[in-house]
């Protein structure tokens, strides 16, 4: 039996890791079958040997492609280095040697910008028609796994919301983007959708806020006096205070990641206020044993000023709502603007019969507004009236022997009013008649308009 030689580097160094023999030389690993053989006596290699150099490279390829799908990803890295032993430039061995460090990460031991390295080596070394497609790939592959990152600490924060899982999380942020931001200068100066992975970030790390506050942070604490014998006692209180405020540098950082014009950070903000308002509220509760029993009364809570420095946060996350609300609604109202332009540039005629139409209703309201006008206005209503004054007048004058003249008088009165009230009458039915009609002209001319301003 020989000594255990890499066969990649030739290197005879190993260490025995995880159930493997791993070269210290270049990392490839045995299993202990693997080695076992290796370490047997080897036959006389044929001549022809060097002619298999092809299929060997694509056996091996094909053993890291079958390696990675089930999952067993040190294996399939392994197969990948083999085939890059016998081939350097070999991009298909590259990008699955790539993928499969990717996703070999751990909180403890990260490898995604390894994994980004060998991707690289990958793109740099594929064929021009194969450039594109790999590279979408590549990009899908790098998000994918910055996002299963985060959901691997979001799991560890879950479970202990302290301080320093709350900064383990911060950094891994920042080293995670960091790998998105300086993608380019790996690929060509080929770039991430930046916009869209920190939309995305900062949804995850907006949900590993929010949930780990209402799941663990807030259902541990026990701060109202329905509560009854479950309250929170001090130390209870002071875990609710460190656990709300790493759920807020969360949703903080969260914000820094994206605080576009959109609904997704309004959400974020108002998170922030309602865990703001919550620990503004919050307090410890003691009790005194008295002869009626337990009596219970609040112990600690936050100093004035303190909850001063709180309320001036939610102050400034209210106004930030407020701006980000404004900006949706003059966005949207400017891309309405746009689609109808585009609409109308595209339908000349049909816009042109409608506001030939629209110029017509007007006119003829401003027609029938003058007639109802005119009718109010009415000079028979007021010669009637103007007569009746008159004859009122007479009739003062007339002593009380002036009986028949005062008769007369009194009979053209009573028919001159008759007159004014069917006069009125008419001008009524008139009016009625008018405002039907412009009303109605009114409903077409509102349905023209709401035709031409309507949403494309």
């Amino acid at each position: 039996m020989k000594r255990l030689e890499c066969e990649l580097c030739g290197s005879t160094e190993f260490v025995k890791q995880d159930g493997y023999f791993v070269c210290q030389s270049c990392g490839c690993k045995y299993s202990v079958e693997e080695a076992r053989k290796l370490m047997m006596e080897a036959p006389e290699q044929s001549k022809n040997t060097q002619n298999l150099g092809t299929y060997t490279i694509d056996n091996y390829l094909e053993m890291a492609a079958s390696s990675k799908e089930a999952g067993n990803l040190s294996e399939a890295e392994a197969y990948s280095n083999k085939a890059l032993e016998l081939d350097i430039g070999n991009y298909k061995a590259w990008v699955i040697k790539g993928e499969s460090t990717l996703w070999a990460s751990t909180l403890q031991n990260s490898r995604v910008d390894e994994g980004v390295s060998y991707l690289a080596k990958a793109y740099s070394n594929a064929p021009d028609n194969e450039k594109n497609s790999l590279l979408e790939r590549i990009k899908e592959q790098i998000e994918s796994v910055v996002y299963a990152m985060l959901a691997l600490r979001t799991d560890v924060f879950a479970k202990s919301p302290t301080e320093d899982q709350r900064d383990a999380f911060i950094d891994d942020i920042s080293l995670l983007f960091n790998t998105v931001y300086t993608f380019p200068s790996s690929f060509a100066g080929e770039k991430l959708p930046l916009p869209k992975i920190r939309a995305g970030m900062a949804h995850l790390i907006n949900n590993a806020a929010v949930n780990t506050w209402n799941d663990v942070v807030w259902t541990e604490y026990n701060g109202y006096f329905t509560d009854s014998e479950n309250r929170a006692n001090k130390e209870e209180w002071n875990t609710f205070l460190t656990g709300s405020d790493c759920c807020l540098s969360l949703l903080i950082e969260a914000n820094t990641m994206s605080d576009n014009d959109d609904p997704d950070t309004i959400q974020r903000y108002k998170n922030l206020i309602t865990i703001e308002k919550a620990v503004i509220e919050s307090c410890s509760w003691d009790f005194n044993i008295t002869e009626r029993g337990k009596t219970w009364f609040k112990d600690w809570s936050l100093t004035d000023k303190a909850k001063s420095l709180r309320q001036r946060r939610i102050t400034d996350y209210e106004r930030r709502i407020n701006e980000i609300e404004q900006s949706i609604a003059q966005k949207e109202e400017k891309e309405k603007a746009l689609r109808r332009k585009q609409y109308w540039d595209n339908h000349p005629d049909e816009k042109a019969a409608l506001e030939a139409e629209k110029e017509s209703l007007s006119s003829q309201i401003s027609v029938l507004e003058q007639n109802e006008e005119a009718l109010i206005n009415n000079n028979e209503i007021t010669a009637l009236k103007k007569e009746i004054s008159t004859l009122q007048g007479r009739l003062a004058t007339l002593g009380v022997f002036k009986g028949k003249e005062k008769k007369e008088l009194s009979a053209r009165i009573d028919s001159l009013e008759k007159q004014i009230k069917t006069a009125k009458d008419r001008i009524d039915l008139e009016k009625w008649e008018i405002e039907k009609r412009i009303k109605s002209l009114q409903d077409r001319m509102s349905a023209v308009n709401k035709e031409l301003t309507a949403d494309r």
